[in-house]
């Protein structure tokens, strides 16, 4: 069977379908976090939180980060998610989201207290859905994204994009180009097989 590469982009972000892009940095574990390493993470925690109720939400997005990065909190990549969803970034809010929660969802083994974290979010996600598209892709070859491989993982997964037109092309290892173009709408999820055949709209 020949290996095929599947090559999705969009007019305004070329890695649209990746996830898990999100926190550049992840501070030390909330399990493993010492007195001191949770000190400094509440401070631009709590810094974040007012510039959220001032409604300064670029502000409130770096320090949630800052806090993030000190001590990787699904607390305050939840609260990330909710300043980026107010600067009309919802694609990156859903990935946020998404990462929360299975971030939080593992956490509240330990600690239950994250299982609230977790809701949360799961809540948060159901309602930026609306605003988004999704395309699945059922692959038979070798499949990449954005020039990133898919692991086994995303196969059959929802994978966000923003509404609107979205380039499909598949480049066959004998050259062959095949190329279709998508008008997304959202809440809208597209399946796709690998040879481009739209299973449903």
């Amino acid at each position: 069977t020949r290996k095929q590469t599947l090559a999705l982009s969009t007019s305004t972000v070329l890695a649209t379908l990746l996830t898990c892009l999100s926190v550049s940095a992840a501070g030390v574990s909330v399990l493993d976090a010492s007195h001191s390493e949770l000190d400094s993470a509440k401070t631009p925690y709590l810094d974040g939180v007012k510039y959220m109720n001032s409604k300064h939400y670029k502000e409130a997005a770096e320090k949630f980060r800052e806090s993030y990065d000190i001590v990787a909190s699904p607390n305050s990549r939840l609260m990330l998610g909710r300043a980026l969803v107010k600067l009309n970034q919802p694609l990156e809010a859903f990935r946020e989201f998404e990462a929360t929660i299975a971030q939080a969802s593992e956490l509240a083994v330990k600690q239950s207290k994250y299982q609230k974290t977790a809701e949360a979010a799961r809540k948060e996600l159901d309602d930026i859905k609306v605003e988004l598209a999704f395309i699945t892709v059922i692959p038979g070859t070798e499949v990449s994204i954005g020039g990133r491989k898919l692991s086994d993982a995303d196969w059959g997964k929802p994978l966000p994009v923003m509404p609107g037109k979205v380039a499909v092309e598949i480049t066959s290892t004998d050259g062959r180009v095949r190329k279709k173009r998508l008008r997304m709408e959202p809440g809208i999820t597209r399946v796709l097989t690998a040879d481009l055949t739209s299973a449903t709209a």
